[in-house]
């Protein structure tokens, strides 16, 4: 049982005696940096005594990420017997869980300054393989407020959203999650509170043939080698049509383009290439995110359920290219994806109206509008226009196969 692995300048790997504070002083830092909040005792107990909590224990354990030119310590991930409680947690997810079967995941925290670099990501995985290598667990939970966006990009299950308005604070609510042990590659579907798990198969993909759209352009999945390219066109829409420009906060998806559409079954980007140039002219995405709240009203991120209804992202064209069926193919091979992947039933999108086309080219497509932001004074999200896209029925001649992985 050994979870060190080295990857891109860093170590993952048990802390030594010696770097015990510094492990609990990044803690502390995120907490009250990204939080908004100062540390607690009553919800941190774990980072007061971080040796005695997760190292002496022996189905608990705490890693660190650590740089390898300078030592510095960049982020931590533990693992710990499932212990959370009701209150402040909702009853249903306490009750949920076999407490000896289940490990917790937790303290998943990155310095700032050492973000999108994947440090996040391989600390969960090397959290995962710990808890699979100790035994005795079925299943891991996790709760978030902050970094919703980072856990749904990974191969995770939204249990329950129970986030209130208000603040930032674990008495607001979390998002709580599951994810599959590795050695089992299955993960975990939705169900209420005593029901009976159901599974499903993470071994396959969507693959989605390419489309050609018969005006110099050709729509495909995106691979590695269109990272850099597809990131720029994505930036220069941001900064050209929406005038926003690049916002980490929201736009973390194209850092992280192969964690976010390649490694997760269930989400997709593609892209449409120009056959004179061969550079990367548009892209489309398929997440399993609904609409949040804040910035969009609360009623309307309540209306889709998270395992079941996923929204285009990133639907952009570069201004040169618009009018050669590049949006339509697209759109067409983002449907395919989700009608093929077979666990979605609904399509949202939204989409901002100010942008030149972007209403009419939506409402030209099969859509249904949810709701117009710009009819309701002061309304949350109020340049924002919201549609449902119907879905192709699954009746249609099958124009994917599956990609063993």
């Amino acid at each position: 049982m050994n979870p060190d692995c080295t990857t891109h300048g860093y170590a993952i790997r048990a802390p030594r005696p010696d770097e015990i504070d510094e492990a609990r002083a990044l803690m502390i830092r995120v907490i009250e940096q990204d939080y908004g909040y100062d540390y607690r005792s009553r919800w941190h107990d774990d980072v007061i005594d971080p040796n005695r909590f997760f190292l002496v224990h022996p189905r608990q354990t705490l890693l660190v990420a650590v740089d390898h030119h300078s030592g510095q310590l960049l982020g931590t991930a533990g693992i710990r017997v499932f212990r959370i409680t009701s209150p402040p947690h909702p009853a249903e997810i306490v009750e949920r869980y076999d407490r000896e079967r289940t490990a917790e995941l937790t303290r998943v925290f990155v310095l700032p300054e050492a973000r999108r670099r994947g440090i996040g990501r391989a600390l969960v995985e090397s959290a995962r393989n710990w808890a699979a290598d100790v035994g005795g667990f079925d299943l891991i939970q996790f709760h978030s407020r902050t970094a919703v966006g980072f856990w749904r990009a990974l191969p995770t299950t939204v249990v329950l959203d129970a986030r209130r308005p208000g603040g930032d604070g674990p008495e607001y609510g979390q998002v709580y999650f599951e994810m599959a042990m590795p050695v089992a590659d299955i993960m975990p579907s939705i169900r209420p509170a005593g029901d009976q798990m159901k599974t499903s198969t993470r071994s396959d993909r969507v693959v989605v043939p390419p489309i050609n759209t018969g005006r110099g352009s050709t729509v495909r999945e995106v691979t590695p080698a269109d990272f850099a390219e597809a990131r720029a066109s994505i930036v220069r829409v941001l900064e050209e049509d929406l005038k926003t420009g690049y916002m980490p906060q929201c736009h973390w998806d194209i850092d992280d383009m192969q964690g976010t559409y390649l490694d997760n079954r269930r989400q997709a980007m593609f892209v449409a290439v120009d056959h004179a140039s061969h550079e990367v002219i548009g892209t489309i995405a398929v997440r399993t995110d609904g609409p949040t709240s804040p910035p969009h009203p609360s009623w309307l991120a309540e209306r889709y359920a998270p395992d079941t209804a996923c929204q285009l992202f990133r639907a952009y064209i570069a201004c040169e290219h618009r009018r050669r069926g590049v949006a339509r193919a697209l759109v067409e091979a983002a449907r395919r994806f989700i009608r093929d992947e077979g666990g979605y039933d609904t399509i949202y999108l939204h989409t901002n109206p100010s942008v030149p086309g972007a209403e009419p080219f939506w409402r030209a497509m099969p859509t249904t509008e949810i709701f117009d932001a710009r009819r309701e004074e002061g309304a949350p999200g109020s340049n924002a226009l919201h549609f449902e896209l119907e879905m192709l029925p699954a009746e249609a001649p099958a124009s994917t196969s599956r990609l063993k992985t």
